[in-house]
Protein backbone atom coordinates (compact mmCIF):
# COMPACT_ATOMS: atom_id res chain seq x y z
CA UNK A 1 0.00 0.00 0.00
CA UNK A 2 1.41 3.41 -0.93
CA UNK A 3 2.09 6.02 1.75
CA UNK A 4 -0.64 8.29 0.38
CA UNK A 5 -3.24 5.55 0.51
CA UNK A 6 -2.08 4.55 4.01
CA UNK A 7 -2.47 8.15 5.22
CA UNK A 8 -5.96 8.33 3.78
CA UNK A 9 -6.89 5.10 5.57
CA UNK A 10 -5.40 6.30 8.88
CA UNK A 11 -7.12 9.69 8.60
CA UNK A 12 -10.39 7.89 8.00
CA UNK A 13 -10.16 5.64 11.09
CA UNK A 14 -11.24 8.28 13.63
CA UNK A 15 -14.27 9.09 11.48
CA UNK A 16 -15.11 5.39 11.25
CA UNK A 17 -14.88 4.91 15.02
CA UNK A 18 -16.91 8.06 15.62
CA UNK A 19 -19.58 6.80 13.24
CA UNK A 20 -19.71 3.42 14.97
CA UNK A 21 -19.95 5.13 18.36
CA UNK A 22 -22.79 7.31 17.15
CA UNK A 23 -24.61 4.27 15.77
CA UNK A 24 -24.22 2.45 19.10
CA UNK A 25 -25.41 5.53 21.00
CA UNK A 26 -28.35 5.89 18.64
CA UNK A 27 -29.26 2.23 19.16
CA UNK A 28 -29.11 2.67 22.95
CA UNK A 29 -31.28 5.78 22.79
CA UNK A 30 -33.73 3.95 20.55
CA UNK A 31 -33.96 1.07 23.05
CA UNK A 32 -34.35 3.52 25.97
CA UNK A 33 -37.13 5.29 24.08
CA UNK A 34 -38.94 2.02 23.42
CA UNK A 35 -38.59 0.97 27.06
CA UNK A 36 -40.04 4.29 28.22
CA UNK A 37 -42.99 3.86 25.87
CA UNK A 38 -43.60 0.25 26.92
CA UNK A 39 -43.46 1.23 30.58
CA UNK A 40 -45.97 4.01 29.93
CA UNK A 41 -48.15 1.47 28.15
CA UNK A 42 -48.08 -0.83 31.20
CA UNK A 43 -50.67 1.53 32.67
CA UNK A 44 -52.77 1.92 29.49
CA UNK A 45 -56.53 1.55 29.87
CA UNK A 46 -56.67 -1.03 27.06
CA UNK A 47 -55.61 -4.54 28.08
CA UNK A 48 -54.15 -5.46 24.70
CA UNK A 49 -51.74 -2.50 24.83
CA UNK A 50 -50.78 -3.25 28.45
CA UNK A 51 -50.17 -6.89 27.60
CA UNK A 52 -48.16 -6.14 24.46
CA UNK A 53 -45.88 -3.79 26.41
CA UNK A 54 -45.55 -6.39 29.17
CA UNK A 55 -44.45 -9.05 26.67
CA UNK A 56 -41.92 -6.71 25.00
CA UNK A 57 -40.34 -5.84 28.36
CA UNK A 58 -40.29 -9.46 29.46
CA UNK A 59 -38.49 -10.42 26.25
CA UNK A 60 -35.97 -7.57 26.56
CA UNK A 61 -35.14 -8.54 30.14
CA UNK A 62 -32.32 -6.97 32.14
CA UNK A 63 -31.64 -3.90 29.92
CA UNK A 64 -35.08 -2.65 30.99
CA UNK A 65 -34.42 -3.14 34.72
CA UNK A 66 -33.27 0.42 35.64
CA UNK A 67 -36.50 1.91 34.34
CA UNK A 68 -38.62 -0.98 35.61
CA UNK A 69 -37.17 -0.66 39.11
CA UNK A 70 -37.97 3.05 39.12
CA UNK A 71 -41.56 2.63 37.94
CA UNK A 72 -42.03 -0.24 40.43
CA UNK A 73 -41.69 2.44 43.14
CA UNK A 74 -43.36 5.47 41.55
CA UNK A 75 -45.84 4.24 38.93
CA UNK A 76 -49.54 3.53 39.04
CA UNK A 77 -50.70 0.42 40.85
CA UNK A 78 -50.92 -1.42 37.48
CA UNK A 79 -47.43 -0.30 36.44
CA UNK A 80 -45.95 -1.21 39.82
CA UNK A 81 -47.49 -4.67 39.77
CA UNK A 82 -46.45 -5.45 36.20
CA UNK A 83 -42.92 -4.04 36.63
CA UNK A 84 -42.32 -6.19 39.72
CA UNK A 85 -43.71 -9.22 37.93
CA UNK A 86 -41.45 -8.69 34.89
CA UNK A 87 -38.37 -8.37 37.11
CA UNK A 88 -39.34 -11.49 39.07
CA UNK A 89 -39.95 -13.56 35.94
CA UNK A 90 -36.71 -12.48 34.24
CA UNK A 91 -34.76 -13.42 37.38
CA UNK A 92 -36.59 -16.74 37.53
CA UNK A 93 -35.75 -17.38 33.87
CA UNK A 94 -32.05 -16.79 34.58
CA UNK A 95 -32.12 -19.04 37.63
CA UNK A 96 -34.12 -21.80 36.02
CA UNK A 97 -32.11 -21.96 32.80
CA UNK A 98 -28.81 -21.83 34.72
CA UNK A 99 -29.75 -24.62 37.10
CA UNK A 100 -31.24 -26.72 34.30
CA UNK A 101 -27.91 -26.48 32.48
CA UNK A 102 -26.02 -27.47 35.65
CA UNK A 103 -28.33 -30.39 36.40
CA UNK A 104 -27.62 -31.85 32.97
CA UNK A 105 -23.84 -31.74 33.33
CA UNK A 106 -21.83 -34.79 34.29
CA UNK A 107 -20.91 -34.61 37.94
CA UNK A 108 -17.17 -34.17 37.41
CA UNK A 109 -17.84 -31.29 35.00
CA UNK A 110 -20.41 -29.45 37.10
CA UNK A 111 -19.27 -25.92 38.00
CA UNK A 112 -20.01 -25.72 41.72
CA UNK A 113 -19.12 -22.04 41.94
CA UNK A 114 -21.68 -21.21 39.28
CA UNK A 115 -24.20 -23.20 41.29
CA UNK A 116 -23.38 -21.24 44.45
CA UNK A 117 -23.69 -17.98 42.53
CA UNK A 118 -27.09 -18.99 41.14
CA UNK A 119 -28.27 -19.90 44.64
CA UNK A 120 -27.09 -16.45 45.80
CA UNK A 121 -29.39 -14.95 43.14
CA UNK A 122 -32.40 -16.49 44.88
CA UNK A 123 -31.55 -14.38 47.94
CA UNK A 124 -30.47 -11.26 46.01
CA UNK A 125 -31.13 -11.10 42.24
CA UNK A 126 -28.49 -8.38 41.76
CA UNK A 127 -25.48 -10.47 42.77
CA UNK A 128 -22.76 -10.58 40.11
CA UNK A 129 -20.55 -13.63 39.74
CA UNK A 130 -17.25 -11.89 38.95
CA UNK A 131 -16.81 -10.15 42.33
CA UNK A 132 -17.38 -13.47 44.09
CA UNK A 133 -14.71 -15.12 41.97
CA UNK A 134 -12.29 -12.27 42.67
CA UNK A 135 -12.76 -12.70 46.42
CA UNK A 136 -12.07 -16.44 46.20
CA UNK A 137 -9.06 -15.76 43.97
CA UNK A 138 -7.66 -13.36 46.56
CA UNK A 139 -8.15 -15.87 49.36
CA UNK A 140 -6.15 -18.42 47.38
CA UNK A 141 -3.40 -15.84 46.79
CA UNK A 142 -3.29 -15.15 50.52
CA UNK A 143 -2.89 -18.85 51.31
CA UNK A 144 -0.10 -19.12 48.74
CA UNK A 145 1.61 -16.04 50.20
CA UNK A 146 1.41 -17.48 53.71
CA UNK A 147 3.07 -20.68 52.53
CA UNK A 148 5.88 -18.70 50.90
CA UNK A 149 6.88 -18.06 47.32
CA UNK A 150 9.16 -21.09 47.16
CA UNK A 151 6.44 -23.54 48.28
CA UNK A 152 4.21 -25.35 45.80
CA UNK A 153 0.92 -25.85 47.69
CA UNK A 154 0.17 -29.09 45.84
CA UNK A 155 3.50 -30.57 47.00
CA UNK A 156 3.59 -29.14 50.51
CA UNK A 157 3.10 -31.19 53.67
CA UNK A 158 -0.66 -31.61 54.30
CA UNK A 159 -0.53 -30.21 57.85
CA UNK A 160 1.40 -27.15 56.67
CA UNK A 161 -1.17 -26.50 53.94
CA UNK A 162 -4.10 -26.95 56.34
CA UNK A 163 -2.54 -24.54 58.86
CA UNK A 164 -2.16 -21.90 56.13
CA UNK A 165 -5.69 -22.41 54.79
CA UNK A 166 -7.29 -22.19 58.25
CA UNK A 167 -5.18 -19.18 59.20
CA UNK A 168 -6.37 -17.27 56.13
CA UNK A 169 -10.06 -18.24 56.19
CA UNK A 170 -10.54 -18.14 59.97
CA UNK A 171 -8.12 -15.46 61.14
CA UNK A 172 -7.71 -13.09 58.20
CA UNK A 173 -11.21 -13.33 56.70
CA UNK A 174 -12.92 -14.24 60.00
CA UNK A 175 -15.29 -16.76 58.41
CA UNK A 176 -17.31 -18.50 61.11
CA UNK A 177 -20.45 -20.49 61.77
CA UNK A 178 -23.77 -18.64 61.93
CA UNK A 179 -24.78 -19.86 65.37
CA UNK A 180 -27.06 -17.02 66.46
CA UNK A 181 -29.29 -16.87 63.34
CA UNK A 182 -28.75 -20.30 61.82
CA UNK A 183 -32.03 -20.34 59.84
CA UNK A 184 -31.56 -17.01 58.05
CA UNK A 185 -31.43 -17.25 54.21
CA UNK A 186 -28.27 -15.11 54.15
CA UNK A 187 -26.36 -18.06 55.58
CA UNK A 188 -27.04 -20.05 52.40
CA UNK A 189 -25.86 -17.32 50.01
CA UNK A 190 -22.20 -17.27 48.94
CA UNK A 191 -22.41 -13.50 48.44
CA UNK A 192 -23.85 -12.83 51.91
CA UNK A 193 -21.53 -15.29 53.66
CA UNK A 194 -18.47 -13.62 52.12
CA UNK A 195 -19.72 -10.16 53.12
CA UNK A 196 -21.14 -10.96 56.57
CA UNK A 197 -18.49 -13.58 57.49
CA UNK A 198 -21.10 -16.02 58.83
CA UNK A 199 -22.58 -19.08 57.16
CA UNK A 200 -23.92 -22.61 57.30
CA UNK A 201 -21.49 -25.55 57.52
CA UNK A 202 -21.83 -26.44 53.83
CA UNK A 203 -21.22 -22.86 52.67
CA UNK A 204 -18.10 -22.42 54.81
CA UNK A 205 -16.88 -25.84 53.66
CA UNK A 206 -17.27 -25.11 49.97
CA UNK A 207 -15.65 -21.72 50.24
CA UNK A 208 -12.66 -23.66 51.57
CA UNK A 209 -12.99 -26.24 48.77
CA UNK A 210 -13.13 -23.47 46.13
CA UNK A 211 -9.98 -21.85 47.53
CA UNK A 212 -8.26 -25.25 47.71
CA UNK A 213 -9.16 -26.04 44.11
CA UNK A 214 -7.32 -22.91 42.97
CA UNK A 215 -4.21 -24.26 44.72
CA UNK A 216 -4.69 -27.84 43.48
CA UNK A 217 -5.14 -29.14 47.02
CA UNK A 218 -7.04 -32.42 47.57
CA UNK A 219 -9.64 -30.95 49.93
CA UNK A 220 -13.21 -32.21 49.57
CA UNK A 221 -16.58 -31.63 51.20
CA UNK A 222 -18.12 -34.40 53.28
CA UNK A 223 -21.81 -34.61 54.26
CA UNK A 224 -22.39 -35.71 57.82
CA UNK A 225 -25.73 -36.08 59.61
CA UNK A 226 -26.81 -32.57 60.61
CA UNK A 227 -23.36 -31.17 59.78
CA UNK A 228 -20.95 -30.69 56.91
CA UNK A 229 -17.16 -30.79 57.08
CA UNK A 230 -14.12 -30.91 54.84
CA UNK A 231 -11.17 -33.25 54.71
CA UNK A 232 -7.72 -33.30 53.20
CA UNK A 233 -7.85 -36.51 51.19
CA UNK A 234 -4.79 -38.39 52.42
CA UNK A 235 -4.94 -40.81 49.50
CA UNK A 236 -3.96 -37.90 47.24
CA UNK A 237 -1.26 -36.44 49.48
CA UNK A 238 2.10 -35.74 47.80
CA UNK A 239 4.74 -38.46 47.74
CA UNK A 240 6.52 -38.91 51.06
CA UNK A 241 3.68 -37.39 53.10
CA UNK A 242 1.40 -39.26 55.53
CA UNK A 243 -1.64 -40.75 53.81
CA UNK A 244 -4.05 -40.09 56.66
CA UNK A 245 -7.12 -37.92 56.11
CA UNK A 246 -7.24 -34.60 57.99
CA UNK A 247 -10.77 -33.64 59.07
CA UNK A 248 -11.68 -29.96 59.56
CA UNK A 249 -14.93 -28.61 61.00
CA UNK A 250 -15.37 -25.08 59.54
CA UNK A 251 -18.62 -24.50 61.45
CA UNK A 252 -16.90 -25.57 64.68
CA UNK A 253 -14.26 -22.82 64.65
CA UNK A 254 -12.23 -24.59 61.94
CA UNK A 255 -10.98 -27.20 64.39
CA UNK A 256 -9.03 -30.22 63.18
CA UNK A 257 -10.85 -33.28 64.52
CA UNK A 258 -9.75 -36.77 65.35
CA UNK A 259 -12.24 -39.60 64.87
CA UNK A 260 -13.05 -39.30 68.57
CA UNK A 261 -13.62 -35.58 68.09
CA UNK A 262 -16.10 -36.26 65.30
CA UNK A 263 -18.03 -38.59 67.58
CA UNK A 264 -18.29 -35.81 70.17
CA UNK A 265 -19.95 -33.60 67.54
CA UNK A 266 -22.02 -36.37 65.94
CA UNK A 267 -22.62 -39.35 68.27
CA UNK A 268 -23.07 -42.81 66.75
CA UNK A 269 -21.43 -41.69 63.50
CA UNK A 270 -18.93 -44.07 61.87
CA UNK A 271 -15.94 -42.00 60.70
CA UNK A 272 -14.35 -45.07 59.11
CA UNK A 273 -17.09 -45.43 56.50
CA UNK A 274 -19.06 -42.17 56.71
CA UNK A 275 -16.55 -39.58 55.53
CA UNK A 276 -17.35 -39.96 51.85
CA UNK A 277 -17.09 -36.84 49.65
CA UNK A 278 -20.32 -35.37 48.27
CA UNK A 279 -21.01 -35.52 44.59
CA UNK A 280 -21.38 -32.05 43.09
CA UNK A 281 -25.04 -32.62 42.32
CA UNK A 282 -25.56 -33.56 45.97
CA UNK A 283 -23.87 -30.34 47.10
CA UNK A 284 -26.22 -28.17 45.03
CA UNK A 285 -29.24 -30.20 46.18
CA UNK A 286 -28.28 -29.82 49.84
CA UNK A 287 -27.68 -26.07 49.46
CA UNK A 288 -31.07 -25.60 47.79
CA UNK A 289 -32.78 -27.72 50.45
CA UNK A 290 -31.15 -25.63 53.18
CA UNK A 291 -32.25 -22.39 51.53
CA UNK A 292 -35.83 -23.60 51.11
CA UNK A 293 -35.89 -24.48 54.82
CA UNK A 294 -34.44 -21.04 55.67
CA UNK A 295 -37.18 -19.27 53.70
CA UNK A 296 -39.79 -21.47 55.38
CA UNK A 297 -38.40 -20.71 58.83
CA UNK A 298 -38.43 -16.96 58.19
CA UNK A 299 -41.98 -16.93 56.82
CA UNK A 300 -41.08 -16.40 53.15
CA UNK A 301 -43.42 -19.06 51.80
CA UNK A 302 -43.36 -18.01 48.13
CA UNK A 303 -39.57 -18.05 47.98
CA UNK A 304 -39.52 -21.39 49.80
CA UNK A 305 -41.87 -22.84 47.17
CA UNK A 306 -39.82 -21.40 44.28
CA UNK A 307 -36.62 -22.83 45.76
CA UNK A 308 -38.22 -26.26 46.08
CA UNK A 309 -39.15 -26.10 42.38
CA UNK A 310 -35.50 -25.47 41.55
CA UNK A 311 -34.45 -28.31 43.86
CA UNK A 312 -36.60 -30.71 41.82
CA UNK A 313 -34.27 -30.11 38.86
CA UNK A 314 -31.62 -32.06 40.77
Amino acid sequence: MSRIRLRIVLWGLPLLFASLFCLASADEKDVDGKVRQWITDLGHRRFVIRQTAYEHLLKLGEPAFPQLEQIAKTGTSEQRYRAREIIRLVHWRTLHSGLVALSRQKDEQLDLEEGMWLISLIVDPKVQREPLQRQLDQMAKDVRARLGKQVDPARAEPEVVIDALVAVLKDKYQLAGAHSNYDHPDNSSLDRVLSKKKGLPIMLSHIAVSVANRLKLPIVGCPLPGRYMIKYDGARAPAGSPKDDIIIDPFGDWKILTQEGILEVIPRFDPESGLVPSSRHEVISRMLRNLAADFEATGQQEKAADTMKLLLLF
